[in-house]
C-alpha cells in the first residue's frame, strides 16, 4: 500500500513537471484547441466537450464547449475519478451507476452529466497529463460505439501539444551549435539529423524520458537493398528516394517521436513512452509504411528493424544502440524484411 502511494505520488510530481516544461496551463484560449472540441460536439452531439489538465491541487480546463466549469476540485472531478494509470480511455453511458462519480459535484449539481467519455492526454515523455471528453447530460447519450472518431480527435491535441514541445526542444538542441555546425550535421538524403547529431539527441531526450519516468522505445533500422535506392544528391525526388523513405517513417511515428540517421546509413527511431508491450507494433508501422513505397523500376523498399525497450533497464544510449542494432542485423542476415525485439 505504501508503495503504492509512493508510486503514485511520483507520478503526480512527474505530471506536474511535464506541465511545467509544455507552459500549457493557465494559457488563454487557442483557437487550435477550440476547432477540436468544437468539432467534437457537433460530431457527437453531445452538450460539452472539453480539454483539461491535471494541475497541482485541481482539474483546469484549457478548452470547452458547452456548459462546464473551468475549474474542479479534484474529488469532483470525472477524470480524476474515473481514470486509472493504464486506462487509455473511459466510457460510461450513466455515470450515476457507478459509485465512485455518482456523488461528484458535476454529476449531483451543475451540469448535471449522466454520459461520460474521455480520451487520455499524455505528455512528450509518455505520461498522462489530461483528457480530451465529451459529455451530456441524458443517461445513454454515450456508449462505445464511434468512439474510435474521439482517439482522433485526442489524438490531433496531442499532436498540436507534441509539436509545441518538439519545436522548443529541437530549438534549444539547434540553438547550441551554429549554423555551419548545423548545415554540416544534416543528413543531405533525407534532411534528418546526421548520425553525430542523432546520437546527442537520442542521449538526450532518453535521459529526459528517464528522470521523468516512463518508458522508452529504440529503433535501428536499414534497408535491406540500398544500392537500389537512388541518392538525392541535394534535389530531393519527392517519394521515390531516401527522401521519400525518411517522410514514409515519420508518418508512421508519433510526433514526440525522435528519428535521425545512425551508422552505415542506418536510421535511429526513440519512441517516449512507448512500453515494451507497444513497441513491437510501433516498428511494425514503420515497416508496413517502408514497403508500401514504389522506387524508380518498380522498386518494392524493404527495411529490417532491431527494437529494444528501456523501459526496466538502465542502459546508456550508445549500449542500447548497439544492442537494437544487433537485432537489426539479425533480421537482416534472415532475409530482411521483419522485426525483432532485442532482449533488454
Amino acid at each position: 500500500m505504501v508503495g503504492q502511494v509512493s508510486q503514485s505520488n511520483r507520478r503526480h510530481d512527474n505530471r506536474q513537471q511535464s506541465l511545467r516544461q509544455l507552459n500549457i496551463l493557465y494559457t488563454p484560449v487557442e483557437e487550435r484547441f477550440e476547432r477540436i472540441t468544437r468539432l467534437a460536439k457537433a460530431l457527437y452531439r453531445v452538450d460539452i466537450a472539453g480539454l483539461s489538465f491535471q494541475a497541482q491541487d485541481h482539474e483546469w480546463v484549457k478548452s470547452v464547449q458547452g456548459p462546464f466549469p473551468i475549474e474542479i476540485d479534484l474529488d469532483a472531478s470525472l477524470n480524476q475519478i474515473l481514470f486509472d494509470e493504464q486506462a487509455s480511455q473511459v466510457v460510461y453511458s450513466d455515470v450515476r451507476r457507478d459509485t465512485r462519480a455518482s456523488g461528484s459535484g458535476l454529476v449531483t449539481g451543475f451540469p448535471s452529466v449522466r454520459s461520460f467519455a474521455a480520451q487520455a492526454i499524455y505528455a512528450p515523455e509518455g505520461g498522462r497529463i489530461g483528457s480530451f471528453f465529451i459529455a451530456s447530460q441524458k443517461a445513454g447519450a454515450i456508449g462505445h460505439s464511434g468512439l474510435a472518431h474521439l482517439r482522433d480527435l485526442a489524438a490531433l491535441v496531442q499532436t498540436e501539444i507534441h509539436l509545441s514541445f518538439m519545436h522548443k526542444d529541437l530549438y534549444e538542441f539547434s540553438s547550441a551549435m551554429s549554423q555551419v555546425d548545423r548545415r554540416q550535421h544534416l543528413d543531405i538524403d533525407t534532411g534528418l539529423w546526421g548520425e553525430e547529431a542523432t546520437g546527442l539527441l537520442v542521449g538526450r531526450r532518453l535521459e529526459r524520458a528517464r528522470k521523468a519516468e516512463v518508458p522508452c522505445g529504440l529503433l535501428v533500422m536499414s534497408m535491406d537493398k540500398p544500392e537500389h535506392i537512388p541518392s538525392t544528391r541535394n534535389l530531393r525526388n519527392g517519394r521515390r528516394d531516401w527522401g521519400g523513405i525518411a517522410l514514409s517513417m515519420l508518418r508512421a511515428l508519433r510526433p514526440s517521436d525522435t528519428l535521425g540517421r545512425g551508422k552505415d546509413g542506418s536510421f535511429v527511431a526513440l519512441l517516449p513512452g512507448c512500453t515494451h508491450k507497444n513497441l513491437a507494433q510501433a516498428a511494425e508501422r514503420v515497416r508496413r509504411n517502408v514497403e508500401r513505397l514504389r522506387l524508380p523500376a518498380d522498386l518494392r523498399p524493404t527495411v529490417s528493424i532491431g527494437a529494444i525497450s528501456l523501459q526496466d533497464t538502465m542502459m546508456s544510449s550508445a549500449q542500447a544502440l548497439e544492442s537494437a542494432d544487433d537485432a537489426r542485423d539479425r533480421v537482416a542476415r534472415e532475409g530482411g524484411n521483419g522485426v525483432q525485439v532485442a532482449p533488454a
